[in-house]
């Protein structure tokens, strides 16, 4: 963290919001923070948390601005949809004092699975949507993986994607839940989203999710 805030300066903060575990970044001290935030997702394949503060570091650093990195419960102890509500959870808490035009929900690899689970649970709940979702090296159908995994982990082409993810996590994605592969949801009236992927990758033949704007 520390190589991390010598060229990002900011202020890291543990807490919690509605009861779920966060970390709060903000901007050095002396910055004028901007009034959105950013709430982060983080990866980890859904079990542990590999990148909360480098996904949420530069942000708050470059962007002048609030990220709440959520540390939602894991799996196999929390299976889905454990993750997805402690998020929901947070955004509701967030909502209070924010109105959506100043939040944005994004994360990388399993949190940007996530990142849309989290969109088309929201639309269920009837709750507000953000200014802008990021999808950023994610899939987006549970049911294809990519050329990556098809070619170079022995996985062959029709495996489930499923059965490369956590199988405490995953196991209800066999049910095929909306809201669970988010390419199976119309993402026509959601907010703008960006969506990142690289040539190649576990995503390149699973980012159904494109059906944005």
């Amino acid at each position: 963290m520390k190589i991390l805030l010598d060229r990002y300066p900011a202020t890291v903060t543990p807490g919690s919001i509605a009861g779920v575990p966060v970390t709060v970044v903000t901007p050095r001290p002396g910055i004028r923070v901007k009034p959105y935030v950013l709430i982060n997702i983080h990866g980890g394949a859904y079990e542990y948390d590999c990148c909360s503060l480098s996904e949420s570091i530069p942000l708050a650093s470059v962007m002048q601005a609030e990220v709440v990195a959520v540390l939602y419960r894991l799996a196999p102890e929390h299976p889905y949809p454990a993750g997805i509500d402690d998020v929901i959870a947070v955004y509701r808490e967030l909502l209070k004092n924010h109105s959506p035009s100043e939040i944005a929900i994004y994360g990388t690899s399993s949190g940007a699975v996530m990142t849309g689970e989290v969109a088309m649970k929201r639309k269920t709940l009837g709750l507000p949507e953000p200014a802008a979702l990021g999808i950023f090296s994610g899939f987006g159908d549970f049911s294809q993986i990519g050329d990556s995994q098809a070619f170079f982990t022995g996985a062959g082409l029709g495996r489930l994607a499923a059965n490369l993810v956590p199988h405490q996590y995953a196991r209800l994605v066999l049910e095929r839940h909306q809201s669970v592969s988010p390419c199976d949801a119309a993402f026509r009236r959601q907010a703008g989203a960006h969506r990142l992927r690289s040539a190649q990758s576990c995503i390149l033949g699973s980012s159904r999710v494109a059906r944005v704007g």
